[in-house]
């Protein structure tokens, strides 16, 4: 597969630039056959925004042997190069076989099963986890990635089908695809055992922000609970200096195969009721699922893309595989944000999965292992 990716102020020079690493087009048939067609991958970065429809034109009619498919997302991810608020443009052409899937999730599996699917959505898209678990219910949760294309409106243009608000691309090659939560724990797991109001009421059937407080070492738990402004004070602090973040999964994790947090969807802490011993997390928890409080940082994150990456190049030396491409989908809060400059996480892709062409975005939440999933890396590798 060959990649090109650029970035330039100007979308006609960006464009250019990348065709030129492209390649010029297979030698024409004169009676054109159906497998000697070529499939796409476009991703531009919200700079060029704008001006999506016009790149998708100008790929398309300097390369009508490739069926484009793609997104305009917040920053993009190409080779060993990241770029965040700077205008990009990448594209993958290959014989992977990029196909759009019908709208209603239902009848996927009357199609031919393809290696993976790649989801791409808007963030108002409401009917994404009824999509999610159509496609895992049909190939797998191992098979599923993408993202959410943050943040809305003109970032969030896609094609095939536009009107939906969603893509669903069939991929011929085989995938195989890996999570990293980037983040360690810091405390044991516990168990929710009560919701009320979509707060957390308790866990391990007692008080939840008296458990909170107990993980984080903070107290005496008595005294803080009884003022408020001391109990914000000492909670910001824990937020702001350890990264601190709320892991949950589902209550069969222990059964999981996936190491560390692989299992875990990573939540914020949004709020807390002093008086009734409640706590609030961003999305949605249920009771009996796992929560464990963890450290989000740079050096975890590292540490655990390391981890996926080895684990993705030794399965496939295993059985004698060579990758085609790999697909990544950061969060838009990983990056340069997290790592402190651009580029870390292509290069660290790079060098531990092996040479093959990179491409991807920045979403505002990461598709992979069955799960939607937030301040994580989701990588798949075609096979």
């Amino acid at each position: 597969m060959r990649l090109g990716h650029a970035t330039h102020a100007d979308w006609r020079i960006a464009c250019e630039l990348v065709l030129a690493q492209l390649g010029l087009p297979e030698r024409r048939f004169s009676r054109p056959r159906a497998h000697a067609r070529l499939s796409g991958l476009i991703y531009a970065s919200a700079p060029l925004a704008g001006d999506f429809a016009r790149i998708v034109a100008e790929l398309a009619g300097r390369r009508p042997d490739v069926d484009w498919f793609g997104a305009c997302a917040p920053g993009i991810i190409a080779g060993q190069g990241e770029y965040l608020d700077e205008p990009a443009v990448a594209a993958l052409v290959g014989g992977a076989g990029l196909a759009p899937l019908p709208a209603d999730p239902d009848s996927w599996p009357s199609a031919s099963p393809p290696g993976g699917l790649l989801l791409l959505v808007r963030p108002d898209f409401i009917d994404l986890p009824v999509r999610l678990r159509g496609a895992t219910g049909w190939l797998g949760a191992d098979a599923v990635f993408g993202g959410v294309i943050a943040d809305g409106g003109a970032m969030s243009r896609l094609l095939h089908p536009p009107a939906h608000g969603a893509s669903a691309l069939a991929v011929g090659a085989r995938t195989v695809t890996r999570s990293s939560a980037g983040a360690v724990a810091i405390a044991a797991p516990r168990r929710i055992t009560s919701i009320r109001g979509g707060q957390i009421e308790t866990i391990d059937h007692r008080p939840a922000l008296e458990v909170l407080l107990e993980d984080l070492r903070i107290g005496p738990v008595t005294e803080l609970r009884r003022s408020p402004i001391a109990l914000l004070k000492v909670l910001r602090e824990a937020i702001a200096g350890q990264g601190l973040l709320v892991a949950i999964a589902p209550a069969d994790v222990r059964r999981a195969a996936r190491p560390g947090l692989a299992s875990h969807r990573l939540h914020e802490l949004v709020g807390i009721d002093p008086a009734a011993g409640q706590i609030a997390v961003s999305g949605t928890t249920i009771p009996d699922e796992r929560l464990t409080l963890c450290r989000r940082d740079a050096a975890a994150a590292r540490t655990d893309l390391i981890r996926i990456c080895t684990e993705l190049r030794e399965e496939l030396e295993a059985e004698g595989c060579k990758p085609l491409a790999a697909h990544y989908v950061s969060c838009v809060a990983r990056g340069r944000h997290l790592f402190g400059s651009s580029g870390v996480e292509a290069a660290l892709i790079a060098h531990n999965l092996g040479e093959c062409p990179l491409i991807g975005f920045f979403g505002g939440g990461e598709i992979g292992n069955g799960q939607i999933r937030g301040y994580s890396g989701v990588l798949t590798v075609l096979v």
